[in-house]
Parts: C-alpha cells; structure tokens; sequence
C-alpha cells in the first residue's frame, strides 16, 4: 500500500496549484520550504483521511478536499508569519505602555455557543469556514457541496439567530 508522501509526489501540482494561489514564487527564496511543507501537509491528510485509491471518483473528490486542505494550511502559516512581522515590527514602533485595543464588536464566547446550539451541523460548517477561516459563499459551496444560495441562505439565518441574541 502507497503513503500518503507517494500520492503526495504523484500530486505535485495540487501543492504548486495551493503556492500559486498564495501568491507564492518559485524564485523566493523560501519557496522550496514551502514546497516542501505543502507536500507533508498532502501526505498526512491522506494517511488521516485514507481515502480509496482504488476508485478514481473517491480519489478525485480527495484531492480536491486535499488541495482545499493544504492551501488552508499554508494560508494559515502565511498568515501566522504576517502577524508575527507586523508584531515585531508594532513592538519595536510603539512606546511600552501601548494596550491593545479592545475588539468590542466580536461576539463572546458565551453568544457563539448559543448561536452554535441552533445550528444544524452544516450550518455550523458554514459559519466556521465563513468566519473562521474567511471563504467566500463560492469557496464555501465548493468544500461543502452545497449551492452558493444555500450558502447564502444559511448565512442569513446564522444572521438572523445573531441578532435575535445580541
């Protein structure tokens, strides 16, 4: 049986497909680490997932789960490596005595629990990949297999349950 780092070198260009997206350029000169580190995200999503090689509808689906996967795993790197440039570069540019400033619009913890109890499973999905990893109703639609009106629609009534408990 193949690993999952096999089907992740017979699958280069879903992981060049995820850079590209990202705005990442073979000529960087970190591009090869994060070549290198898109490949092991494929490889252990698919010894996680383990999906059926054997049938090529299974496989296909997997890999465009997979690419979803793996350009949200190097988004999230990317994104982790801004922040912390922006930190160093806020903590060396303000005075000591700097406080953050409050994010008062951002519901509480307490509020997306309640609002998470009225949700279907789905509509949980939905709001986790609106608002936690930031899709658009088009991307959403593409992960879940959904319509981009059921999206929309789904993203109405989250709306809807947010506004009656705030």
């Amino acid at each position: 049986m193949a690993s999952g780092i096999d089907y992740a070198l017979q699958n280069k260009a879903l992981v060049l497909s995820a850079l590209k997206r990202l705005g990442r350029k073979p000529w960087e000169d970190d591009f090869d680490d994060w070549y290198h580190d898109g490949l092991l995200r494929y490889a252990y999503h698919f010894d996680r997932l383990q999906p059926d090689v054997a049938d090529a509808h299974a496989l296909a689906r997997f890999n465009r789960y997979a690419t979803w996967l793996v350009y949200q795993d190097l988004l999230d790197r990317q994104q982790k490596q801004q922040v912390a440039q922006k930190q160093q570069t806020t903590d060396n540019a303000l005075p000591a005595q700097a406080a953050p400033a409050d994010d008062t619009d951002a519901p509480s913890a307490a509020m997306l629990a309640a609002i998470k109890a009225r949700l279907s499973s789905t509509d949980q999905q939905v709001l986790a990949l609106r608002y936690d990893r930031d899709l658009t109703n088009r991307e959403i639609a593409a992960v879940l297999g959904l319509s981009t009106s059921r999206v929309w629609q789904i993203r109405q009534k989250i709306k809807r349950i947010y506004a009656e408990l705030a």
